[in-house]
């Protein structure tokens, strides 16, 4: 991971924003087995695995990514302070499997956002860029998101009419991206839309001498199987 890191940064000379979502898995499973006297939780097993990929521009295609490392998005060169770059819009489908005979569903929770700046000399710490930050808000990426059965939809198609979407903002955590939980059929297609606003808000609280910098762009998403008492 730090070596893929570092071969970014050497490559990309100019103001970046890129998306690094780190994707791991947590289970939850329980049988509650009923005597006269008390009841006895007994942990059983879950072996989810998560399938994750991105869309890619250049081949029009989604791009599958192992859970096992983080994914590594370019999200494009900002020259101009007003403009976001082309094809700054990121396109992510997500689905857990699990295969106990145990009656499943499973969600997706956003764990963590975090803004880094790093430049030629490294990471800085920048103490004013927060993605939470209730002042000069940097809660950059409107979410956008839909379900569907299919595992191969076009998200140019998904998400053509924005207009008949609601998207909401990520401000506290943790965060389920859906309302109710999917059955493990069901593949979650997602925008991560960035708002020119409130990267414009953070370009202003980075010291200009650390230019040109790299804003990266970290998300933790955490894939959460639950039997389906759990969920009731």
């Amino acid at each position: 991971m730090k070596e893929k890191k570092r071969n970014i940064v050497r490559t990309i000379w100019l103001m970046v924003l890129s998306l690094v979502a780190s994707a791991s898995l947590t289970y939850a499973w329980h049988i509650s087995i009923y005597n006269f006297a008390q009841t006895h939780n007994v942990p059983g097993e879950l072996t989810p695995e998560i399938s994750l990929a991105h869309y890619n521009y250049t081949t029009s295609s989604w791009q599958n990514s192992t859970s096992a490392e983080p994914l590594s998005i370019y999200l494009g060169k900002m020259t101009n302070i007003a403009q976001l770059p082309a094809n700054s819009n990121t396109y992510l489908k997500i689905r857990i499997n699990e295969t106990s005979d145990a009656q499943t569903k499973y969600n997706v929770i956003v764990n963590n956002i975090e803004t880094v700046i790093s430049n030629i000399d490294g990471v800085h710490a920048v103490t004013s860029v927060d993605y939470f930050a209730a002042e000069n808000a940097q809660n950059v990426f409107d979410f956008y998101v839909y379900t569907s059965t299919s595992d191969n939809l076009n998200p140019l198609t998904v998400f053509a009419n924005l207009q008949t979407m609601t998207p909401f903002k990520i401000t506290t955590l943790p965060h389920a991206l859906l309302s109710n939980s999917a059955t493990l059929d069901t593949w979650i297609y997602i925008l991560l839309k960035p708002d020119i606003a409130k990267v414009q808000n953070i370009i202003r609280l980075v010291p200009i001498q650390l230019s040109p910098y790299n804003m990266v762009f970290r998300m933790s998403l955490n894939g959460e199987v639950k039997t389906l008492d759990e969920n009731a």
